[in-house]
């Protein structure tokens, strides 16, 4: 008997039914497939790191010309190290080149042969043992930004030295391979690099990578900042793991999105259940009065969405295995992922398993109201017959109102549990559109800059190897008289502007017990008053630093106490005037004045040259004017704002950008379905109304007018609530992967325009087109449908 009353349900409800199981499937299909690829990266890293032999400390080093030795008497002496080994690697600056044109990298090149700390892998996730002579291995990025293949030659020049190599295939380097590191590691065969090495031009470009194995990784490197030794980045292994968080923040997104397609499928789910009692008192007032128990009743419609569950978690579960894998494949073009294995797909299952039994559950709670309906209140459809109050909120004759938005406002005022499913779907959906792009927009933002310690400015020039001249003792003369010249450059070309530009050192910061190495920077050309603080002063003169949130905690500094900050063999004190913010190295901030005397030998890079145009130009000449500086400075790559930060964060943007295109899309597919499965219910239930309002007069376009501005009026709603709550929603989801890059707040930046018209524009004209069309049997209805009114 049940499954003959459940065929005959299913084909009677084919379009409810349908849109129902639609959403159970992509529902299944999303948290699935999320959720198997967040544990699968999770879990990833640990055994990408272990099979590549990532130490459990690693410490990098610049200009190092023999000047190492201090560290390499810590790691031989100190009992927390159990081995360590050593690499040496040449920075590279503009010293490749392609068919006679400069290949730009896109962050600090390393060039290096194979290491015997650390495996590399090919493209094939094949460990690299041998590189022939004369062939090169890049990043998997870097080939893509160059539009490199396999097979090209690009040359390497460096002083009278010019040697050719052929692009062999793509590495995935542990240590380096995330975008967020900053940094890229090219490979060549040893007998290549030991004659770049010996016969090239590197003045200032040399360095060393330290791989530590210990048993007590927070331990060593609390010993290691004791000590404050100069190194351009010293982490554990943890650390090294968060630069590739945003594979992981991707598949939270799509996770967090998961679950708001359950809860639009369990809102859809209530309305249809809702819908199909209204519809069926009739037939089960007379199960009722025949003996037929609650229970039996309510087992029937339990059985019908047992049903729909099962197939849509099936369906879901064969498309989360396919769609996961290509959300993988992206990931694994960076690290080596371990072979799918059952483990995977039991947790697929698992998630669809859920889903099922949640959605039964639901039906449960919501079929509760059969056990109190009498045979009489079922047999008049739940009614009594009876009305004490107004109907609506509305009245005709008391305002200026036209027909129409009357009756569309009066039925959503007098009838709105009918319409709260519309409300909500509508409003989680203008949410999920509203925060990816507004992230997005910060993202690809210049006022983000600030985030890194900088302060605006109208372009950019970044030239590695520029840099690299000011990292010698007298080095900030030199970077002075680099600034005077290029703003007498532009002078002479009709463009008077400011410059300015940051150098980049790391020393160990103490307070009492307690100590760090920090990322620390200075400007040259600049007032530390224009830098943004969260809380005091900008430090006026010597003796004083600004310290970020995350340094300041890590050594229990405030505003108003004297920090101890070794610089080369001295340790001087300073006092914090400041707290500020920073994205530089997960947070870590130091923020000297800029009269403050240091020895710039100490440092290890710097930031872009940085113009700031005096006459304030538009964003069209600003870009017009970045067309000649590229002809004037050859050597520089020139960014806008929008463009250096990009170039900061990596493919960050880009990431989250294809996440926000998905999202639009699964947004419109449903608000289309909703939609439609809406229209289709208001249909049947309002036959009568609609016959009545034929037969007095109205018009068929009319009637499907009203229907439709429903519709609209609910997600122009939707769209004010989803606006206002987008703003809390960003924070406490969008934000905290800043917060994990460094930042302890930040503020979104919102395009108007887009986020509040465009994109409703385009999910209104997408809704309501669905809705016209859904409305359009309005023409079968016959005026002899008003006899079907109660």
């Amino acid at each position: 008997m049940y499954l003959h009353i459940l065929k005959k349900d299913l084909r009677r409800k084919k379009t409810m039914n349908a849109i129902l199981l639609v959403f159970i499937a992509l529902a299944a299909t999303f948290i699935a497939s999320s959720a198997g690829n967040l544990i699968a990266i999770s879990t990833a890293l640990d055994s990408y790191f272990d099979r590549a032999g990532l130490g459990d400390f690693t410490v990098v080093t610049a200009n190092n010309g023999g000047n190492d030795g201090e560290l390499i008497d810590f790691l031989n002496e100190s009992e927390l190290v159990e081995s360590w080994g050593r690499s040496e690697h040449l920075y590279l600056g503009q010293n490749l080149w392609r068919n006679g044109e400069a290949l730009e990298l896109q962050n600090t090149g390393f060039l290096s042969s194979l290491d015997a700390q650390l495996t590399f892998f090919d493209s094939g996730d094949r460990p690299l043992t041998a590189i022939e002579d004369g062939t090169i291995y890049l990043p998997l990025k870097v080939m893509e930004d160059a539009g490199l293949v396999r097979g090209d030659t690009i040359t390497l020049r460096t002083g009278a030295l010019e040697m050719d190599f052929t692009v062999a295939g793509n590495v995935k380097d542990a240590f380096l391979g995330s975008s967020m590191m900053g940094s890229s590691r090219l490979l060549i065969s040893q007998g290549d690099y030991q004659t770049l090495a010996r016969e090239g031009d590197w003045d200032n470009q040399t360095g060393a990578i330290y791989s530590v194995k210990t048993g007590d990784a927070p331990a060593l490197q609390r010993a290691y900042n004791r000590l404050g030794f100069p190194a351009v980045v010293a982490c554990d292994r943890s650390l090294v793991a968060t630069t590739y968080v945003m594979d992981t923040v991707v598949a939270a997104a799509l996770l967090a999105v998961s679950a708001c397609l359950i809860l639009i499928s369990l809102v859809i789910l209530r309305f249809t259940i809702t819908f199909t009692l209204e519809e069926e008192y009739r037939e089960i007032g007379i199960m009722k009065a025949i003996g037929i128990p609650a229970r039996k009743i309510r087992g029937l419609y339990l059985v019908k969405y047992l049903a729909i569950a099962l197939a849509g978690a099936t369906a879901g579960f064969f498309a989360s295995i396919p769609f996961g894998n290509l959300f993988l494949e992206r990931v694994g073009k960076n690290i080596v992922l371990p072979a799918a294995g059952g483990g995977r797909v039991l947790l697929h299952l698992l998630c669809c398993v859920l889903i099922v039994a949640v959605v039964v559950s639901f039906c449960s709670l919501c079929t509760r109201r059969i056990g109190s309906l009498s045979p009489i209140d079922a047999i008049r459809s739940g009614k009594s017959g009876e009305r004490f109050h107004r109907k609506g909120a509305l009245r005709l004759s008391r305002g200026r109102m036209p027909v129409l938005p009357f009756l569309a406002l009066g039925d959503i005022l007098s009838g709105f549990r009918r319409f709260a499913a519309l409300l909500v779907t509508f409003t989680i959906g203008i949410v999920l559109i509203i925060v990816p792009v507004n992230t997005v927009n910060t993202l690809g933002s210049g006022h983000l800059i600030d985030l890194f310690g900088m302060v605006e400015s109208d372009l950019y020039l970044n030239s590695d190897e520029r840099t690299m001249e000011f990292l010698v003792p007298g080095g900030r003369e030199k970077l002075r008289a680099h600034l005077r010249q290029t703003e007498e450059t532009l002078a002479q070309e009709g463009m008077s502007a400011d410059c300015w530009a940051e150098t980049i050192f790391r020393f160990r910061i103490s307070l009492g017990e307690e100590s760090t190495s920090a990322f620390a920077i200075q400007g040259t050309g600049v007032d530390a008053g224009r830098y943004t603080y969260s809380s005091g002063s900008a430090p006026a003169g010597p003796g004083e630093v600004a310290l970020t949130h995350i340094t300041a905690d890590a050594v229990g500094a405030q505003i108003g106490d004297r920090v101890k900050i070794k610089i080369g063999g001295e340790e001087k004190s300073f006092l914090v005037t400041a707290i500020y913010q920073s994205m530089n190295n997960l947070g870590e901030g130091i923020r000297f004045s800029e009269k403050e005397d240091l020895d710039y030998h100490y440092g290890f890079g710097g930031f872009a040259t940085q113009v700031a145009f005096r006459d304030h130009p538009g964003e069209g000449e600003i870009a017009a004017r970045a067309q000649r500086l590229k002809e004037l400075f050859p050597r520089e790559r020139i960014y806008t704002g929008a463009g250096y930060v990009s170039y900061m964060i990596g493919d960050t943007a880009e990431q989250v950008d294809q996440v926000k295109q998905l999202i639009v899309a699964v947004i419109l597919a449903i608000n289309a379905l909703v939609a439609l499965l809406m229209m289709k219910s208001f249909l049947t239930r309002e036959k009568g109304e609609i016959g009545m309002l034929k037969s007095i007069g109205f018009r068929d376009e009319a009637i499907l007018a009203w229907q439709v501005l429903r519709i609209g009026i609910i997600l122009a709603a939707a769209t004010l609530l989803g606006a206002a709550l987008s703003g809390p929603i960003a924070q406490l989801s969008a934000a905290k992967a800043f917060e994990m890059m460094g930042a302890s707040h930040i503020e979104f930046v919102v395009h108007p325009l887009e986020v509040y018209l465009l994109y409703p524009l385009l999910v209104l004209a997408v809704t309501l087109t669905v809705s016209a069309l859904a409305a359009l049997p309005i023409r079968r209805i016959s005026p002899r449908e008003t006899n079907n009114i109660e």
